[in-house]
């Protein structure tokens, strides 16, 4: 492939910066695909592997300076691996995905790389393509890069709007990747596959780790408050006792200080556990002498907790009863099947319909348009159009009213 797209190049004498692309077939054949006159998105790949920065080479050949490395200089060493971390929801059919990003950790390693415009609290907008990051990794051979990917993919940590980060650790943790058993419809022959897999590893995650941090997390920091909720549930006294809900499951937990340590019991399990580092929402601990590190957020509803690349929310009924009994007594009631309404960030591209219009369930009453993205907002059941809230351009927000049926 390098040497064919060498004499494409040479035959039209192109000097520049540019990718020739190619398909491969499953005996083993390629073909000429297409060539993009530009630095492709993937050329990380590239310069971790061969060394070279092709932004700055580029930036020299269109300033009419010639090249200062021949193609018998360059040498390729190692395997590098991109995944692009996209703001899709991938439960969502990729649906895109908008709004302010509470927590972004990426951690940064020996050998790996990455590319964003992202920092933490700023508004991923609708307007632009979903890509957040691109993270690359080096490491000598094709299986050691793919589990420092893994690491990376492992401990990034991400909150405020949905990504396909759970998707990338399952696709690198499958088989057919390791085995190199691709091919271009992977993903779409077998996303109940990989979503049934990614389940299965949220599942094999430690919920009695969870429990362990949202209890220090929550605690700790206001320990040496004179009122607070730590003093008042008697954390320093001998084995108190907290429910906790792990997503819905409950766990039952009780302290004791054992030496400086604490000594939790959950579920008939027990751990030794001590306070490395508690920064902002960073929790680092050592459980049973393993060093486990969280990333925490708190609202008047409950805790999330990002661990191994996946998060979670937990919440102890002894803190959130009186919160959560007054927001649900406050909410107004919705009427769902008449009030139509937008479920992402984005702008109104085309309305198919009018007031008066009798509608059917599945037809589409309008499109919108959010990071580079047509979607199709469909009718659930069959009435009548009442009005039209928005018009053509008009750029809505989540939630925002978008038509009213007539139930009648």
């Amino acid at each position: 492939m390098t040497s064919a797209a060498i004499q494409i190049a040479r035959s039209m004498n192109y000097r520049n910066a540019g990718t020739i692309e190619f398909l491969l077939d499953e005996n083993g054949h390629f073909y000429f695909l297409e060539m993009n006159t530009r630095i492709q998105v993937e050329h990380p790949v590239t310069e971790m592997i061969t060394k070279m920065d092709l932004v700055s080479l580029q930036l020299l050949v269109a300033a009419g300076n010639p090249l200062p490395v021949d193609q018998k200089d360059i040498q390729i060493s190692g395997h590098a691996i991109e995944v692009r971390l996209c703001a899709e929801d991938v439960e969502n059919n990729f649906k895109p995905s908008s709004g302010k990003l509470a927590l972004w950790k990426i951690p940064q390693n020996e050998n790996s790389r990455i590319e964003t415009y992202v920092k933490e609290g700023i508004t991923v907008s609708p307007n632009y393509d979903s890509l957040l990051a691109k993270l690359i990794v080096w490491d000598e051979n094709r299986t050691s890069a793919l589990g420092k990917m893994q690491k990376v993919l492992s401990e990034t940590a991400i909150s405020g709007v949905h990504t396909n980060l759970s998707l990338l650790s399952g696709l690198i943790d499958s088989d057919a990747i390791r085995g190199s058993h691709i091919y271009t419809r992977f993903v779409d022959e077998n996303m109940n596959l990989i979503n049934h897999r990614i389940q299965e590893k949220k599942e094999q995650v430690s919920k009695h780790n969870l429990v362990i941090a949202y209890l220090i997390f929550h605690f700790q920091q206001k320990k040496d408050s004179g009122n607070s909720v730590w003093n008042q549930i008697g954390f320093w006294r001998i084995m108190p006792f907290v429910e906790v809900f792990v997503v819905d499951e409950k766990y039952e937990s009780s302290i004791k200080l054992n030496s400086g340590d604490m000594l939790f019991r959950i579920n008939g399990g027990e751990y030794q556990v001590s306070v490395i580092r508690l920064n902002g929402n960073l929790l680092e601990l050592e459980i049973n002498q393993q060093h486990e590190t969280f990333y925490c957020l708190e609202d008047e509803k409950q805790t999330q907790i990002a661990y191994h690349g996946f998060s979670f929310e937990l919440r102890s009924n002894l803190l959130m009863n009186e919160v959560l009994l007054n927001r649900k007594n406050s909410m107004p009631e919705m009427i769902f099947q008449n009030l139509i309404c937008a479920d992402l960030f984005g702008k109104v591209l085309e309305i198919n319909i009018c007031e008066g219009d009798v509608v059917q369930s599945g037809q589409i009453l309008l499109t919108l348009e959010s990071m580079k993205t047509e979607i199709h907002v469909l009718c659930p059941v069959g009435a009548k159009v009442k009005k039209v809230h928005v018009k053509e351009g008009n750029a809505v927000v989540e939630t925002q009213l978008l038509v009213e049926l007539d139930e009648n």
